[in-house]
């Protein structure tokens, strides 16, 4: 087929003066911001006068009128430009026959086989594409001494060009010059083909005459050319490919000259047209490509190709939900198996192969939005029986699936929709405004909720966040949401109703502590005063309201929510300063706080947090030494994590201030029982040990101590 979208590539009229493209470019001296300034003058710098020739004068140029861009042209590039002479005094120009025609050539810094002087062909690196400037030369970086008096320059004599760049275009050359790859349009794309790379390439390989020897429209239909292949299978593609697979980029347009010995060679190739030893030239252009790479940790088992890669940068996370359509397709080309057809299927990040997807699913956590993708597995992540499968999924979407904060992970919400951009969020104290659906977490599709409207109808919640007047796990999850945001929540028993919710609510009593699920668009919410806002009554009144709170939750055994209530009552008046001057205020707010942590490692003994049970003892300790409740959990913390010497001192100070203590007095027994079965257990396995030690060692007493 023909060249479809190509036809402004045109044909290879420009290039007849390529000769000097093979100059190296010159070494590029540290980084100079006035050289930089002058290669990039904008248009507050209209009339403004640069020295182009390094501080020698030689040179100078004034712009006209501004570039647009940022790059400018090198040693080797094509260059188009417009330009009329005039020499200094005169009135007329001498050379004005590319006032409005421009004239293409390579340009060489040094002005070699260039149509114009060495010191405006230096000048033009400074260029950007569309700038026209007066480029000032001195007889030395123009016409000599002599000046050229058949043009009308006379000796010793300036000259002033008034220089346009039109466009201009890189050309590289390889295989020592055989080859010549022109950037015709650079589409700014940066990857990078590599081996086993597909290539769908639109190009016109034509003689120098302009005949049309080989082409192809680039479409997804016809066989890719495949990077690194052997060049004697892809004889429908130019036979100079392979050379410039790696060095071209993806949708950038192109123009190629090629000698023979990187063509079709002395013979030429009779069936195509092309003469013994003919030169070609070529219009090519990459439209699309496939990655093709092994999967990491698959020991090149499992080979990816990217088919689309999709938008974005988010990917799967564990338990994200993503949406896809995925086959599982032969080599023959059948299909094993398929899903999402018709409705996208659904499957959770970590739990593929419990939905029966194929192992290989645990790659699809890897892919983005719109992201199509081949896998190329055994039967090991096809699922196949005894053959190579190849696993397509095209992933549609993902809904994001994380844990509300400060529930320890507990509450789950998946984001069906993101809601607004900003940051901000809902704090204690705030007026929520939110539409709520709740239904029991077994419940059926379809299933009327037990409060709320599920198409969002009807009146929304209000409640003031953190009064414990709505599912914690609702309140949490409003509180950490954009305004907006639609989202679904699960919610474990211990964050949904209370028997209190359950009453004021007109609910059945069975569902106190019943998990939930609730559908959640956080409508508006009013913040609350930060605490710098708050005055020392209000926080003392906001300390015992929390340790109120705590109290309720901990009896119910909601161990985490009243952890954070405790939380919350100790950094109301974190010290005797924030608690006020009247009179007992801070001795009452500092017992406060000494119950809080002592409550809180309370919680943190029935969390399993030995080590955040000691912590908080020890802190309540700090305030009151004597308090009994704290020595208590932090002896039994320590028990558990075997610091029995440290629990049996904390466990006898709470006998000596409560001799009445039961808990403590079955603890040190119960430490005591621990110690004589270790011992019994050591004498058992060390046998006659001990003996043996005796009497080798008479100054010992017979209990093995020191005597």
């Amino acid at each position: 087929g023909g060249m479809g979208g190509m036809g402004g590539m045109g044909g290879m009229g420009g290039m007849g003066g390529m000769g000097g493209f093979g100059s190296a470019l010159p070494e590029m001296d540290d980084f100079d911001i006035e050289e930089d300034r002058t290669c990039h003058m904008g248009s507050d710098m209209v009339g403004e006068a640069r020295d182009v020739s390094k501080g020698t004068g030689e040179v100078v140029k004034t712009l006209e009128a501004p570039g647009t861009g940022y790059e400018n042209p090198a040693q080797g590039f094509e260059v188009v430009v417009k330009y009329t002479a005039r020499a200094d005094g005169a009135d007329a120009p001498f050379d004005d026959a590319h006032a409005e025609e421009p004239v293409v050539f390579a340009l060489d810094l040094e002005g070699k086989d260039c149509p114009l002087p060495r010191g405006v062909c230096s000048a033009l690196r400074t260029f950007l594409p569309g700038e026209r400037s007066v480029i000032t030369c001195q007889p030395s970086a123009a016409f000599g001494p002599d000046g050229d008096p058949a043009r009308g320059v006379p000796a010793g004599t300036s000259v002033h060009y008034t220089t346009e760049l039109v466009a201009f275009h890189k050309v590289d050359v390889y295989c020592d010059g055989a080859l010549k790859l022109k950037t015709v349009e650079d589409a700014h794309t940066w990857e990078v083909f590599e081996d086993k790379h597909e290539l769908f390439v639109a190009f016109e390989l034509k003689l120098e005459d302009g005949t049309v020897v080989l082409s192809s429209d680039g479409a997804k239909t016809n066989a890719p050319y495949v990077v690194g292949a052997d060049p004697a299978s892809q004889r429908a593609y130019p036979p100079f490919m392979h050379h410039l697979a790696t060095k071209i980029h993806l949708l950038s347009k192109y123009q190629v000259e090629s000698e023979m010995s990187v063509g079709y060679g002395e013979a030429g190739d009779e069936a195509l047209g092309v003469p013994p030893g003919a030169k070609l030239v070529c219009d090519l252009q990459v439209l699309h490509h496939h990655e093709v790479a092994p999967v990491e940790g698959t020991d090149g088992a499992v080979v990816k190709k990217t088919i689309n890669k999709g938008e974005g940068w988010e990917t799967g996370r564990p338990g994200y939900e993503g949406h896809c359509r995925y086959a599982v397709v032969r080599t023959d080309g059948s299909v094993a198996k398929e899903g999402g057809t018709e409705e996208p299927l659904a499957f959770t990040v970590g739990a593929h192969e419990a939905q029966g997807l194929p192992p290989a699913f645990k790659f699809a956590e890897k892919l983005k939005k719109g992201e199509v993708a081949e896998f190329t597995c055994p039967p090991a992540y096809s699922g196949c029986t005894d053959e190579v499968c190849t696993v397509r999924i095209e992933l549609v979407k993902w809904v994001p699936v994380r844990a509300v904060a400060k529930t320890d992970d507990e509450v789950t919400l998946k984001v069906l929709e993101e809601g607004s951009k900003d940051y901000e969020r809902a704090n204690e104290g705030a007026k929520v405004t939110a539409r709520v659906a709740v239904w029991p977490a077994d419940a059926p599709p379809g299933a009327p909720p037990l409060e709320g409207s599920p198409d969002e109808e009807g009146e929304p919640w209000e409640w003031t966040a953190d009064d414990d007047t709505v599912p914690a796990g609702v309140d949490r999850a409003a509180r950490d949401l954009a305004k907006g945001a639609l989202v679904e929540v699960r919610i474990p028993g211990p964050w949904g109703y209370t028997p209190a919710q359950c009453e004021a609510r007109g609910l059945d009593a069975a569902l106190a502590g019943a998990p939930l699920t609730a559908r959640l668009r956080l409508v508006d919410f009013v913040k609350g005063k930060d605490d710098w806002d708050l005055s020392a009554d209000e926080r003392l009144e906001l300390q015992a309201a929390k340790k109120a709170q705590g109290n309720a939750l901990f009896v119910q055994g909601r161990y985490a929510q009243a952890l954070a209530k405790y939380d919350r009552a100790i950094a109301a008046c974190q010290d005797d300063a924030t608690a006020g001057d009247a009179e007992g205020a801070a001795a009452k707010s500092a017992t406060v706080r000494g119950q809080c942590h002592a409550n809180r490692a309370a919680c943190a003994l029935k969390l399993g947090r030995y080590d955040e049970a000691v912590k908080d003892a020890t802190s309540a300790l700090d305030i009151d030494g004597s308090n009994v409740k704290a020595l208590l959990r932090r002896g039994l913390a320590q028990a558990k994590l075997g610091e029995m010497a440290a629990a049996k001192a904390d466990l006898k100070r709470v006998l000596e201030l409560d001799a009445g203590n039961r808990e403590a007095r079955r603890e040190l027994l119960a430490i005591r029982e621990k110690a004589e079965a270790q011992r019994l257990k050591e004498k058992a396995i060390f046998g006659n040990m001990f003996e043996k030690i005796r009497l080798t060692r008479p100054e010992e007493s017979e209990t093995g101590g020191p005597g």
